[in-house]
């Protein structure tokens, strides 16, 4: 009798794939295969790849021709957005003769015979798994650097010498701890995948197939779930999870969220993404529950202040109908709001990038996000006129970078006004260079921290 084959796992994707990584691993588990613990023990690696921006395309393919070089008679099988995106270009730059692209779906389907969402259905993932994937390989999509764990180690410090509650507050307004939050249970549940809209700028339609939502039966069930382990605070993750329900022609969002804090007064979830058109349209309900303190995270994309720049990129709503709304929330209510800003899209000016910068400022969202735009394959962005010189989009990403640490930095010099001022200071500096460390591949900027 022949022994099972081992397989390794390996990934740069963000939570949303790495969710289906965990289920793809799963599936394998179950249909017999050995988790091989890394590259040089398996038969057949599976590298689920980010194909959302050229820094993570990079990256994937420094990871794969490590891991053939390590591992030269293994097959190499690459799934994720990057096989949808950008396989022709890791085609191009990967030596290794074994080597096939699939969707997640296809790969377990194919390997062991089982439907991948009859293992999504019945398989529970909490925030204790690994959403990360092997740091063998160097990858940069890294969830928290040094920098952020040192904040934490001295803010714990100051909540034992203080009396305050530091850490948890940074935990719950800081990229990288934001969905885990170790010190309490949390379970990630998948309710969409992919976007049913046509940004000019974005692949993900591409990498990640048709907009499709999870069966509400499915989702209240695992929410069971987690209630009957005592886990009481969900993340409801999709890459746009809005339209909920669109696809099925049966319950919406509103449907969806009812259903699910019906099951329990002291649940609460998060959401991961939910687009403006939606937000708009449900505002009412985002805007009871957000009170009620049943919604703890709400990460709504703006991607620019200026609405030149969003009708170019066919985001397609106003600026003047969201952003009160946007306010609204943010100065009414406990939910932590998270904001993704893109910086050098074609035809960017210096005020259009400056109208991002004063939006930015005058929200005062707790967590912003800022990236670089990257032209991707088969999108219409590439082709527009006015593109943006590297160097100057470089020095943007420093700009609004430096203008978030400050953010950061004052919000949590409210909050340390016990802290002895020449320790307050030196631990304040520490947090705003956080927010501009090199974790992802882009731009650092932490040289500019202080005169942003």
């Amino acid at each position: 009798m022949s022994e099972p084959k081992k397989v390794f796992f390996a990934q740069n994707t963000c939570i949303n794939a790495s969710y289906d990584v965990n289920v793809l691993r799963e599936g394998f588990r179950r249909a017999g295969y050995v988790l091989a613990d890394s590259a040089e023990d398996a038969d057949e690696v599976v590298f689920s790849g980010c194909g959302a921006h050229q820094t993570w395309v990079n990256d994937a393919i420094n990871q794969i021709n490590r891991i053939a070089s390590v591992s030269p008679n293994a097959k190499v099988t690459v799934t994720g957005c990057l096989a949808g995106i950008d396989a022709d270009r890791v085609r191009r730059s990967v030596t290794h003769e074994a080597l096939a692209f699939a969707p997640q779906q296809e790969v377990l389907k194919s390997h062991t015979g089982i439907d991948f969402d009859e293992i999504d259905r019945n398989y529970d993932q909490e925030s204790a798994l690994d959403y990360e994937g092997s740091t063998e390989f160097n990858q940069l999509r890294i969830r928290v650097g040094t920098e952020k764990a040192a904040v934490v180690a001295e803010l714990q410090k100051l909540d034992r010498e203080y009396g305050l509650d530091l850490e948890k507050y940074y935990r719950q307004t800081t990229k990288g701890f934001v969905f885990y939050q170790e010190n309490e249970a949390v379970d990630m549940i998948t309710v969409t995948r992919s976007c049913p809209y046509k940004c000019s700028f974005c692949a993900i339609p591409q990498g990640r197939g048709d907009y499709t939502s999870v069966p509400l039966d499915v989702v209240v069930e695992k929410v069971r779930a987690s209630l009957r382990r005592g886990t009481r605070r969900v993340v409801l993750l999709g890459d746009e999870v809005g339209n909920y329900g669109s696809d099925l022609h049966g319950p919406r969002i509103k449907d969806l969220l009812e259903a699910i804090l019906a099951l329990d007064p002291e649940l609460r979830v998060s959401l991961r993404y939910v687009e403006p058109k939606p937000f708009l349209k449900n505002f009412p309900m985002f805007e009871r529950l957000c009170g009620e303190g049943r919604i703890e995270l709400l990460y709504l994309p703006l991607q620019s202040g200026s609405q030149k720049i969003l009708m170019a990129m066919n985001r397609g709503y106003q600026l003047d109908r969201i952003v009160p709304l946007y306010r609204q929330l943010r100065e009414t209510t406990d939910t932590i709001f998270f904001c993704n800003w893109l910086v050098g899209f074609p035809g960017e000016t210096d005020e259009d990038f400056g109208a991002t910068r004063m939006l930015m400022s005058d929200l005062g969202l707790q967590i912003n996000t800022a990236v670089p735009y990257s032209e991707r394959p088969n999108t219409p962005a590439p082709h527009m006129p006015c593109k943006i010189p590297e160097s100057v989009k470089e020095q943007r990403l420093i700009d609004l970078r430096g203008t978030i640490a400050e953010m950061k930095r004052r919000e949590f010099d409210l909050r340390m006004e016990p802290v002895a001022p020449n320790r307050r200071q030196h631990v304040l500096d520490l947090i705003a260079a956080a927010e501009c460390i090199h974790v992802d591949g882009f731009a650092s900027g932490a040289s500019d921290v202080a005169s942003a």
